[in-house]
């Protein structure tokens, strides 16, 4: 499992909250906030985007 950490306090006392719209919801026990992690798929390599 990856280690994740706060994107507002730094913190890394996080649980997971639920999924939203396929995304996996974290909350941060020490500050209160939600927040998502980018989804991981296939992404159009920069080289073929005009």
């Amino acid at each position: 499992m990856e280690i994740l950490s706060c994107p507002k306090c730094q913190s890394d006392n996080i649980v997971k909250s639920g999924i939203i719209k396929d995304r996996q919801r974290y909350l941060c026990k020490s500050c209160n906030y939600y927040f998502t992690v980018n989804k991981l798929g296939k992404k159009i390599d920069d080289y073929y985007v005009n």
